[in-house]
């Protein structure tokens, strides 16, 4: 008597793995749960040699089971931010244009048959410029072919979609936007974290931060002063200045910071702490993947039990105010 655990690719179109969980009990079914997830893997089998107790016979098993079954739920149900719009597009595609944050998962969604493109630009690393991007699409949508530009995020927060909008619009293409979930609603998700709190904060910033150049505070480091929340994409390249800025015109050090790497996926890192502590993310050569930092009051209300202390990474123990002096000393003309 075995219980047995099997994942098996059910539909090669779909490319929808069936999860299979049986407990054969004396020769009958005694539970059989199905649940269809999707994922990039054809085959993962997993056979378990069957526990026995004195006291109820199968209960061990059964239990054991159950919590193999949830890990391996868990294990293929990593949040995928999708609508159904953008799915069923995916399935219709000919060619699957990618950027290199897109999760492999969510480009094998597409049809098997699809041709798949990357085009991703990584910080230092772009496999083809924007340029040549445009050309691609304009090239693909004259041929007649069903092209899916497919982006990490929305589109059209720091996707670069405009430049493309306005090739394809030039070539006289007709194209579609399909909203996306912003990587400031999901790292926002992840710690559960209210971007906007009554009495708090009534407004919002997204920003890359690569403004802070030259004497003047750009408005969105303004509105942070007044008490908007901030949301800094690509942020840890300049999480020193960025803190400095803020600090030198006047957000107090203690202000609350929630920092998550690879918002909304299995392998999502959480920290928090303060603004003071923000520039020990410029040396954290771990995180390799797109950082989301965010700043503001509203933060304090968000879910730290998962999250890792920033104050733990930094080089000094200056406290907040020896913390504060060093950020705004990197900024000082």
């Amino acid at each position: 008597m075995k219980t047995s655990f099997l994942v098996r690719q059910k539909s090669i179109l779909a490319r929808r793995p069936l999860v299979v969980g049986t407990l054969i009990n004396n020769g009958k079914v005694d539970q059989q749960l199905k649940v269809a997830r999707r994922a990039s893997v054809d085959v993962i089998e997993l056979r378990l040699d069957t526990f026995t107790q004195a006291q109820g016979p199968f209960q061990k098993t059964y239990e054991f089971g159950r919590q193999l079954l949830r890990r391996i739920k868990e294990e293929f149900n990593r949040p995928v931010l999708l609508t159904l719009r953008a799915h069923r597009l995916l399935m219709e595609a000919d060619v699957i244009v990618h950027d290199a944050l897109v999760p492999e998962a969510v480009v094998a969604m597409g049809r098997r048959d699809a041709e798949r493109l990357p085009v991703g630009k990584r910080k230092g690393c772009h496999s083809k410029s924007q340029a040549e991007i445009n050309a691609l699409l304009v090239e693909l949508g004259q041929q007649g072919k069903r092209v899916v530009r497919l982006k990490s995020g929305d589109p059209l927060v720091f996707g670069r979609a405009g430049e493309e909008m306005a090739a394809l619009r030039d070539a006289g293409i007709a194209y579609e936007v399909v909203p996306g979930v912003t990587a400031a609603f999901a790292a926002a998700a992840d710690f559960e974290l209210p971007l906007t709190l009554r009495g708090v904060s009534s407004s919002m910033v997204f920003t890359t931060g690569h403004d802070l150049k030259g004497n003047s505070l750009p408005d969105w480091a303004k509105l942070a002063i007044s008490g908007a929340t901030v949301a800094v994409y690509m942020g840890r390249s300049v999480a020193a200045e960025v803190a400095g800025r803020l600090i030198e015109a006047g957000l107090s050090p203690d202000t609350a910071v929630a920092v998550v790497e690879n918002a909304s996926l299995a392998n999502r890192r959480r920290f928090h702490g303060t603004l003071a502590d923000l520039p020990s993310l410029e040396a954290r050569g771990d995180l390799s993947g797109p950082v989301m930092t965010i700043i503001g009051d509203a933060v304090a209300g968000a879910n730290f039990e998962r999250s890792e202390p920033l104050a733990a990474h930094r080089n000094d123990d200056l406290g907040h105010e020896g913390a504060a002096i060093a950020a705004t000393e990197r900024v000082q003309p």
